[in-house]
């Protein structure tokens, strides 16, 4: 499974458990890029993975 989808799946999670409240913003693409010491490509393939699942 590709990175950005291992990403998606684990915000998902995240949601999911509580761990981040449904109405939080997720950081910038450059923040989650650096948290998670990928590319921003990368995270933008991530969000837009998101974005296409409705999350």
């Amino acid at each position: 499974m590709p990175r950005y989808q291992q990403l998606a799946d684990m915000v998902i999670e995240s949601i999911q458990d509580g761990r981040i409240p449904i109405s939080a913003k997720l950081p910038s693409l450059r923040q989650f890029a650096k948290q998670h010491d990928i590319s921003v490509a990368t995270a933008v393939s991530c969000y837009q993975e998101l974005e296409s699942l409705g999350w």
